[in-house]
């Protein structure tokens, strides 16, 4: 289990007693570093004046003519951010808050919560930050804390994390809070990379100029600055401290970071006109409501007489993250994805059937892996996540409850697209050649299996493998806790119990009575029931879509002067787990943003691997 998290891991926090003039308080502590997060008696006051009044925000804020952009090294209890966001809407801005953090040791949200509470900072800013803090896993996270304010946390070390995030050389830091502990103390959140990094994106014009600020006052640290571009000042330091630093970026020339896979989604053309989406699953779906929310032209092309008309219609859809030993590569993206996933089902729970599982052992998880799996993940995912006994299981099993989401696919669907316009959807409709579609300047193709992608005319369009899948529906015997995994499904959809799905590498969409025979006969002797197959049943076939590795394909695939093609198809048994998230790597990809994942999901995901 080499490097497993990659680092990442909770803060191990205590609370220390602190005398200071001649009265005693209680701070955060970190034994790990040997240093206090802040005092409590004074931390508020220490924040505003280092980081606010040290790079002037209260001025610049109110004559911020642009999304106005701030990177920390080093999120700690999120008190600088909670400051800085309230600063921001006293401002009044009609412009965008970019709040970027990287932080290695993320405080618990049960931890953060006391400090909160401690300082007396509880207010909607940080209600919706702990609402909807994300599990303490490598990954990067964007939060919407308010409709003018996002919270970016990257969980990473300070030197992977500026080598993963996913921004072209364009973008630009307004001001930088540099918040680490002492150097002497956490010598790797100073690392000359992170000096290369701020001047790469620093800017210095008639509108614009980054900015620093900073408690320590090391010499090191000044020539660094000084070194890369910036002309450093000694300030008074706050309290007792003598001094700290401010800067403001002068000039520096620096080469460009090398192209790999990852940079064709930051090297997006002009912004789309006209988007054509071929396909209205899961992908199509969620690809045209992500667009739709930010403002695009969309269209959808749907060769079935009706929406959801696939694989993405079966009555339960079941999402939850990929646990692994090591936390690989496909755990990350399910881990990120189903965040995702919950943060819009969070904002629409009526859409929600469940909101956990119940992980029964089986051929792929035996108990020994689940109780693994329950040691290495329960102090990194809070909600939802516990074990569960013999005694509380509703089939007399232990069993690892863990997050997931159930919902109907077709409900589902059809709540997303339901802002589009009648004729903006186009059902029976079967694009044969991209010629069709030349009046759009950007297509997506989102279809499901292979025999739609063929018709495309593309002969080198990544190839998927159809998976077919048969659910079994019967009258149910009992209401469920939560939907059981076992090798199997059951879900309960109102009275209706769901079982399976099979796994067969087919195209064929008719009904198999000997699928329904083989969910009922895998149910029965996984947990003790005694289901009979009869003229109730009802079966719900599905064609799903995987490519050779498990990863979707999700990107930019061709461009050229007339149009660009993007891909987003693939996600086997995970499209709800990923469907979102892939629609927000497309958006962000278009509009020359941020992504919401890492260089190196990106570039396990691109449509190119293929050719590499």
């Amino acid at each position: 289990m080499h490097n497993a998290f990659q680092g990442v891991a909770a803060a191990q926090l205590e609370w220390r007693e602190i005398n200071q003039d001649g009265k005693t308080y209680f701070a955060p502590y970190s034994p790990q570093f040997d240093d206090i997060y802040f005092n409590t008696h004074n931390g508020i006051a220490e924040s505003q004046y280092v980081f606010l009044e040290g790079n002037q925000l209260t001025k610049r804020f109110q004559q911020a003519d642009n999304d106005f952009v701030i990177f920390e090294t080093g999120f700690g209890s999120g008190l600088n951010f909670l400051l800085t966001a309230k600063l921001w809407q006293q401002a009044k801005n009609k412009q965008h808050l970019h709040f970027y953090s990287i932080e290695q040791f993320p405080i618990t949200s049960n931890d953060l919560e006391r400090i909160y509470h401690q300082l007396n900072i509880r207010n909607s800013i940080s209600e919706q930050l702990l609402d909807q803090y994300p599990p303490i896993l490598p990954g990067i996270y964007p939060i919407q804390i308010a409709p003018d304010i996002t919270l970016h946390l990257i969980f990473f070390p300070l030197t992977q994390a500026l080598k993963e995030i996913a921004i072209n050389d364009e973008f630009k830091v307004d001001a930088w809070f540099l918040d680490g502990f002492a150097p002497s103390k956490n010598p790797e959140m100073w690392h000359k990379g992170l000096w290369h990094f701020m001047a790469l994106h620093a800017v210095n014009n008639e509108s614009r100029q980054t900015s620093l600020a900073t408690f320590t006052a090391a010499s090191e640290i000044r020539k660094m600055l000084q070194h890369y571009g910036f002309k450093v000042q000694k300030h008074k330091g706050f309290g007792h401290k003598r001094e700290m630093l401010v800067a403001q970026f002068d000039q520096k020339q620096l080469s460009t970071t090398k192209p790999t896979l990852a940079s064709d989604y930051l090297s997006a053309s002009n912004k789309p006109q006209r988007i054509a989406i071929i396909g209205a699953g899961l992908a199509g779906c969620t690809t045209a409501y992500c667009l739709k929310q930010a403002g695009f032209e969309i269209e959808i092309f749907e060769q079935g007489n009706k929406v959801v008309s696939g694989a993405s219609k079966m009555p339960a859809l079941l999402a939850m993250p990929n646990l692994s030993i090591d936390h690989n590569a496909f755990s990350q993206l399910t881990f990120s994805g189903f965040y995702r996933l919950y943060q819009f089902a969070k904002q629409h729970p009526e859409l929600i059937a469940a909101w956990q599982t119940s992980q029964l052992s089986s051929e792929k998880y035996s108990s020994y892996q689940l109780d693994k799996y329950f040691k290495q993940y329960k102090d990194r995912v809070i909600k939802n996540f516990d074990w569960q006994s013999e005694d509380n299981n509703q089939f007399q099993q232990e069993a690892l409850l863990l997050p997931a989401i159930q919902v109907d696919g077709k409900t589902y669907c059809e709540f997303l697209i339901k802002q589009l316009e009648p004729n903006k959807i186009h059902l029976n409709t079967q694009i044969k050649s991209l010629a069709e579609l030349k009046s759009f300047d950007q297509v997506i193709v989102c279809t499901g299996h292979g025999t739609i992608l063929n018709n495309l005319g593309i002969k080198t369009l990544p190839t998927v493998m159809p998976l077919r899948g048969q659910l079994t529906g019967i009258k149910a015997e009992t209401n469920l806790q939560y939907p059981i995994n076992y090798d199997g499904h059951l879900f309960q959809k109102e009275q209706q119990w769901l079982l399976g799905a099979t796994f067969e590498n087919s195209l064929d969409s008719s009904v198999k009575k000997e699928d329904d025979q083989s969910n009922l006969a895998q149910a029965n002797h996984r947990l003790g029931l005694d289901l009979q197959l009869n003229k109730n049943v009802k079966s719900y076939v599905g064609i799903r879509a995987s490519s050779y590795d498990r990863f979707p394909f999700c990107g930019l695939y061709r461009q050229n002067q007339k149009q660009t093609v993007w891909l987003n198809y693939g996600y086997g048994t995970r499209g709800l787990c990923l469907s979102l998230l892939m629609a927000d790597i497309i958006k962000t990809s278009m509009n020359n943003e941020t992504l919401p994942v890492s260089k190196n999901i990106l570039q396990r995901l691109s449509p190119k691997r293929i050719q590499s």
